[in-house]
């Protein structure tokens, strides 16, 4: 015998046993070993799962398979958005091979080592920014670069820190 129980907004079927009344408590759920079981229904196919699961085992890899497809476009159309802001010609610098070739060689060249905290680089800095009239003749120039960890670059760049006025290191 079944007996529904809305909660919050869920469907829960609890499952009552008119077998022994030493298995069943006061509220009419199944105890086992003094846990309750709770039955309730995949939010895909209506099947009955155990709470807390959400998805039975035939939806799961489907669902995981549906969001991930999802997150991707998601990052696809962000990707578009944000490039369509930036400026082409800073856009066409930095796939450049000659600037891909020069970052290369100058994270090689420092170990890929953070110039910042010592860290491990993986992105090379320019100090005077090319979006600059001078940083822009300067944007090949060894000199002008630096070696730096992302956390480091975003902390150059005043990036995804939640307060502008305290420096942290994530």
């Amino acid at each position: 015998m079944y007996n529904v129980m809305v909660q919050k907004g869920l469907t829960v079927l609890w499952y009552l046993l008119s077998l022994a009344p030493d298995v069943m408590g006061t509220s009419g759920a199944i105890f086992f070993g003094g846990d309750c079981m709770i039955i309730k229904m995949c939010s895909r196919c209506r099947k009955t799962v155990v709470y807390p699961a959400r998805y039975c085992e035939t939806c799961l890899p489907v669902v995981e398979a549906e969001r991930e497809a999802r997150e991707q476009e998601q990052r696809r159309a962000a990707n578009r958005a944000y490039n369509k802001r930036r400026d082409p010609k800073y856009v066409q610098f930095y796939k450049g091979r000659q600037w891909r070739m020069l970052s290369a060689r100058y994270l090689q060249d420092h170990g890929y080592k953070c110039e910042g905290c010592g860290g491990l680089a993986c992105e090379v800095h320019h100090m005077d920014p090319i979006q600059t009239e001078s940083g822009w003749l300067r944007r090949f120039d060894v000199s002008n670069l630096k070696a730096v960890c992302t956390s480091c670059h975003n902390d150059e760049h005043d990036r995804f820190r939640k307060s502008k006025g305290i420096k942290r290191r994530y």
